[in-house]
């Protein structure tokens, strides 16, 4: 047999009543309240103010120390971000396996600073590019209009 919700409150309800309140006072939290009040004295006492002061000057100093800025830096191949390097390995070594011409290494070597630059003036440009490709796509309006128009 299932308790329903009203035996269960008759449970209850029976079980206040024949509790005391000297019940609650019968158990000892002293162990309990001995550690809290442990780790409330080491947070608040000078070994607490000192950790809590180095670790105030850590954060302030970390964003200028040469390991932090190091560590945090976006990882880079050839001196150029991820996404560019993979762009213009995978690019031009495509276009180099596609007209099997050397003036594909080249035209590669001369991208190589622009895109260099490019990096340099924006590391996320190309992946705005590639989200405003993905975002707004071209319209079958925009021979019509001479662009894209998205209104209906």
């Amino acid at each position: 047999m299932y308790p329903t919700t009203r035996n269960l409150a008759w449970l209850i309800g029976l079980t206040l009543i024949i509790a005391e309140p000297a019940l609650a006072q019968t158990i000892d939290l002293s162990p309990v309240q001995n550690l809290l009040q442990g780790i409330v004295d080491t947070i608040t006492g000078p070994l607490g103010i000192v950790i809590g002061t180095l670790a105030l000057i850590g954060v302030f100093l970390s964003e200028r120390t040469r390991l932090f800025l190091g560590l945090v830096r976006p990882p880079k191949l050839i001196g150029l971000p991820i996404m560019y390097a993979m762009v213009w390995l995978f690019g031009f070594v495509l276009l180099f396996l596609w007209v099997q011409a050397w003036p594909v290494i080249v035209l590669a070597g001369l991208a190589y600073p622009a895109l260099w630059k490019a990096a340099d003036w924006d590391p996320n440009f190309l992946d705005v590019v590639v989200t405003a490709l993905q975002e707004t796509p071209p319209t079958p309006n925009r021979r019509i209009h001479g662009g894209d128009t998205y209104a209906p």
